[in-house]
């Protein structure tokens, strides 16, 4: 009845379990946070929103994107001399490069250095194993 106070507590908007999830704590840090996007700002202004790539090649592009030159993965910084202004045709480009570098680094059966040791085994003949083993290098299935 109007007039008469509620039997019952007003709902919460959002449940009790789901307020810790509503906003993370470190929100707006990382990538996308303020920072960020001031450093980024900053960035875009110096190289005049022109893709620096493009420049250097002799074309005029509008950069969309905030690199860095030497990437972080490689040593790279956070410092603005470490920054580029690119365009998005670019930065594909730039990224599958240094992926395919990754992959070499992580990977180096793909391009083997010199200076890196063959896994025991590969490459090399068994004709020494029966002194190491304890079994002859003929290898007999079964048969002694």
């Amino acid at each position: 009845m109007p007039g008469f106070p509620s039997r019952h507590k007003p709902l919460q908007r959002i449940a009790p379990v789901h307020v810790a999830q509503a906003q993370p704590e470190n929100y707006g840090q990382g990538r996308g946070g303020r920072p960020w996007r001031r450093k980024r700002d900053e960035i875009m202004k110096r190289d005049q929103y022109l893709c620096v790539p493009c420049r250097a090649a002799g074309r005029v592009t509008a950069a969309e994107e905030v690199d860095h030159i030497v990437p972080q993965a490689e040593g790279g910084t956070g410092a603005d001399n470490n920054l580029q202004a690119i365009c998005v045709d670019c930065h594909i480009a730039k990224t599958k490069a240094e992926a395919a570098r990754g992959a070499n680094r992580s990977h180096p059966r793909r391009g083997r250095s010199a200076d890196r040791p063959q896994p025991r085994g590969v490459g090399q003949n068994f004709e020494g194993l029966g002194s190491d083993t304890g079994r002859s290098a003929k290898f007999s299935h079964g048969q002694n």
